[in-house]
């Protein structure tokens, strides 16, 4: 188990957070990822993915880290995944959600990985994280 440092630091206090060295407003507008934590118990977080129709757009939905995960690992492609991006599929799994959400938007399209069922869309420039 994880030291409590550890998983607090993953929880992010409950405020949106986003990809390393940027503000959760700053990764919204520049790469179209956010992450809240929803469920500190479980690792569930509420999350902003770029649209993969529309790159003014952003997605939002609800998944735990070994949600995400499991569906990466579960794909026929995996080898050529973690060969592209030069990792690890354990340097992946320890990554905090925000980057694990951007290296899968750039291979995968979030919606069909994760069979999101019309998952609600937002103009990246609208989005109000609060």
């Amino acid at each position: 188990m994880a030291d409590r440092k550890t998983m607090l630091a993953k929880a992010y206090f409950y405020r949106w957070f986003g990809l390393k060295g940027f503000t959760a407003k700053e990764s919204l507008l520049g790469y179209g990822i956010a992450a809240k934590c929803k469920n500190f118990k479980d690792f569930e977080y509420v999350c902003y993915a770029p649209d993969p129709d529309d790159d003014n757009f952003c997605i939002r939905f609800v998944i735990s880290e070994i949600q995400l995960i499991q569906a990466v690992r579960a794909q026929k492609d995996l080898a050529e995944f973690l060969l592209e991006f030069g990792f690890f599929f354990d340097d992946f799994a320890q990554m905090i959600i925000t980057n694990k959400l951007y290296y899968v938007c750039q291979r995968y399209d979030v919606i069909a990985l994760l069979f999101l069922n019309n998952p609600p869309k937002y103009l990246r420039t609208k989005i109000n994280l609060v």
